[in-house]
């Protein structure tokens, strides 16, 4: 077995993030980091809770799963990013 291709191999982590204030437009590296997957796929089912529980919720505060709140919008606009995504390396 050949071993000269195993540091091609990346760890790729996926981040649950969450958008800051609704009426600022900011790039994914202002986002708050909600939780990290080690797959798009958990990510993607983690998202989808956070947002069926944002319309869910009659509260508009409660927390998932967190110790952080987050407003209804932030909630049902996160996104699942991977760490090597470009985005994250993005300034204001």
């Amino acid at each position: 077995m050949k071993l000269c291709n195993a540091g091609v191999l990346a760890l790729v982590v996926w981040y649950l993030l969450v958008p800051p204030d609704l009426g600022e437009l900011k790039p994914m590296s202002a986002w708050q980091r909600f939780a990290s997957y080690n797959t798009a796929k958990e990510c993607d089912s983690a998202r989808s809770q956070l947002a069926i529980n944002a319309v869910k919720d009659e509260n508009k505060t409660r927390c998932w799963q967190s110790e952080s709140c987050f407003p209804d919008y932030a909630r049902e606009n996160a996104q699942c990013i991977a760490t090597d995504d470009p985005r994250l390396k993005e300034h204001d």
